[in-house]
């Protein structure tokens, strides 16, 4: 694949080795990006865009360097293992040679609670790290929620007690930005109520199968 195309991708998502989050992405997150909604936002997948036979360390520096944004969709395993922490850095570098903050995290599961790294990226910018809704009602929030982060450049989200520390240098180059004042928080009171009081969690690989042969 050729640095023109990678260029042209908007968001890299990244969850290795873990078939039932794969089929999530694929099933849910792809399509209400890449198909739903007023603005479709092209995704660079391992599945479908990395470059067959190439070191991962190739494709990673690739659809890192090469994307908008980066999607980091965190579960209990992933967290734990050297791709979430080489990734990490690779987007963190960015920051430092480039001045763009392209990280984005999307928590499937309640990790990294009591982690520093956490809690010093919802000092800095809150708005760049969503969870999956514990309803089913609150689905449709947050996939709106999703699309107006992945759009908006995250230094117009940074708290403003930090903003002055960072230029806004290379803000400028992203285009298609949104408005900072369509990420909201999210009003709990606007929610009908439901009778589910369960955790929406991630389909398991069992319910997967069973849908696709319905």
């Amino acid at each position: 694949m050729t640095v023109a195309v990678w260029m042209h991708l908007l968001l890299s998502y990244l969850c290795y080795q873990y078939p039932h989050v794969t089929e999530w992405v694929l099933r849910n997150l792809r399509v209400k990006l890449e198909e739903e909604g007023e603005n479709h936002l092209p995704l660079c997948l391992e599945e479908r865009d990395w470059t067959p036979g190439a070191p991962l360390v190739n494709n990673l520096t690739q659809s890192i360097q090469y994307s908008r944004k980066t999607l980091f969709v965190l579960t209990e395993g992933y967290v734990k293992t050297g791709v979430f922490k080489l990734a990490m850095y690779l987007a963190h570098q960015r920051l430092l040679d480039e001045n763009l903050d392209v990280i984005v995290l999307l928590m499937l599961e309640p990790v990294l609670q009591h982690s520093h790294f956490l809690r010093l990226r919802r000092r800095l910018c809150e708005k760049s790290v969503v969870e999956w809704p514990r309803t089913a009602a609150a689905e449709p929030w947050f996939w709106q929620n999703l699309r107006n982060v992945v759009r908006v450049d995250n230094k117009l989200m940074y708290n403003k007690k930090y903003s002055k520390y960072f230029t806004s240098k290379a803000s400028a180059d992203m285009s298609d930005k949104g408005d900072v004042s369509e990420v909201t928080t999210f009003d709990k009171s606007k929610l009908k109520k439901t009778e589910t009081a369960e955790k929406n969690t991630l389909p398991t690989k069992e319910t997967i199968d069973q849908e696709k042969s319905t």
